[in-house]
């Protein structure tokens, strides 16, 4: 299993391809210049989380939809329409939980050391 976040831009990238928006469209949206959106589409992209939910935003995408994005780099391509109710487990809900678990956990911890003012 990769770790959170690592490799992100695969699945941005495809997230992009789906929504037909062009690598310099997503610049234009995200006010940045083209030189990092391709630093943000590479394979070995690690966004810092803000970066991270404006690129979400720009392409109006959500963070389900991104980790379902991430996890077809290693599996089977999931059809638009697998969006029923299930009685088990989503095992992408659970990464998603686990991911927002550690990104809460991350950001108290840096709140804890950031001398106050």
């Amino acid at each position: 299993m990769r770790a959170p976040l690592e490799g992100c831009g695969p699945a941005l990238a495809l997230l992009c391809q789906r929504r037909n928006i062009s690598p310099g469209r997503l610049a234009e949206l995200m006010k940045i210049a083209p030189s990092g959106i391709s630093t943000l589409l590479s394979k070995g992209s690690w966004p810092t989380t803000r970066r991270l939910s404006r690129a979400l935003t720009a392409i109006g995408a959500d963070e389900r939809e991104f980790l379902r994005a991430l996890n077809l780099g290693e599996e089977q391509q999931v059809s638009s329409d697998d969006s029923e109710v299930r009685e088990s487990s989503d095992p992408i809900d659970d990464q998603f939980e686990s991911v927002v678990g550690a990104l809460r956990s991350l950001v108290q911890t840096v709140k804890a050391r950031t001398p106050k003012p």
